[in-house]
């Protein structure tokens, strides 16, 4: 094809992808592109493990390397490794499927992919011409080579077959559905979608409980995990993106979000609430008047546990207040 001759990059190698971020995206990125040692790691793993998960601490731009890839992806259409792998046959990826925790936000991930390809004249000739709702809408991207790029929100429904699917942030704190709905949207709907063509299944995040979906997967023999905190040694004090973060600047951050935010954010411990001093069962058990979790439970209409906690880093924080 001649879009082909036009982004001729070669294969699907990291130096390959870099350039192409650099001539073609870099000049309309709001900040100064950098390359930090990373990102070879996560575009690498992709292409050598078909079920692939990251776990990337925040303000590491996983969002911004899912785009990148994406577009060189749509762009280049290099050959599936594991189709070729399955059927012995070359096939080039055509069809990829981006989602996060829910419509919204997937649609902000969309819209920076298509703001690439209005603001660079090289990439906007495969914008098809006089193109409709059925061709460039907000779930779907068709370019002239034939790439098509889906975009839904994991509580999606099936339908769907493609070379490859980018998972971002399928849970937050803002998320709707619980850590099980989350899991079950993904494993019930959204893999059957990557099936029929044996594709690619990334999928990045930051975990933020113990029963989210990406501690899920840490413990599923079937993924290739990484875990990228944002300091690797604390003796050393060698962070994962020099560039962007000294040791001190995430010192500063430790100091205004706290400790435990920290350990869960940027060292992607996340907080087990199976160990709260507080139990859940205990706090649900005070709905109940069959449960007499107190003496004369029975007496009481309602039965309140809470707790102001203590923990913290600052100097002022000595007590932890209990009440019932």
């Amino acid at each position: 094809m001649d879009e082909l001759k036009l982004f001729s990059y070669g294969d699907a190698s990291f130096d390959s992808f870099i350039r192409f971020v650099k001539d073609y995206l870099a000049p309309h990125m709001k900040m100064d592109f950098v390359v930090e040692d990373y990102y070879r790691e996560v575009y690498e793993c992709q292409w050598k493990h078909r079920f692939a998960d990251a776990q990337i601490s925040r303000g590491h731009s996983k969002s911004e390397i899912g785009i990148w890839i994406t577009i060189y992806i749509a762009v280049i259409q290099p050959f599936n490794p594991f189709y070729e792998q399955a059927t012995g046959k070359k096939k080039r990826m055509y069809s990829q499927l981006i989602s996060s925790s829910d419509g919204p936000t997937t649609n902000e991930l969309f819209d920076r992919i298509k703001d690439f390809f209005e603001e660079n004249e090289e990439l906007r000739t495969l914008k098809p011409s006089g193109y409709g709702d059925d061709k460039w809408n907000n779930e779907k991207i068709e370019l002239t080579n034939g790439s098509t790029v889906y975009s839904r929100g994991i509580k999606m429904k099936r339908g769907l077959h493609v070379d490859r699917a980018w998972f971002d942030d399928l849970t937050t704190e803002s998320s709707t559905l619980s850590d099980d709905e989350t899991w079950d949207f993904f494993t019930g709907a959204a893999l059957p979608m990557t099936t029929a063509k044996v594709a690619m299944v990334f999928i990045d995040g930051t975990p933020i409980r113990l029963t989210d979906i990406m501690s899920r997967l840490e413990k599923d023999d079937g993924w290739y995990h990484i875990k990228m905190p944002a300091i690797k040694d604390w003796e050393t004090k060698e962070v994962l993106s020099p560039q962007r973060f000294s040791f001190d600047t995430l010192m500063e951050i430790r100091a205004k979000i706290g400790s435990v935010k920290f350990e869960s954010e940027y060292m992607l411990n996340p907080i087990d609430d199976t160990v709260a001093l507080i139990k859940r069962e205990w706090v649900r058990g005070c709905y109940d008047k069959a449960q007499k979790i107190y003496r004369h439970r029975a007496y009481f209409e309602e039965v309140y546990l809470g707790v102001d906690f203590a923990f913290s880093d600052r100097k002022s924080a000595v007590y932890s207040v209990f009440f019932v």
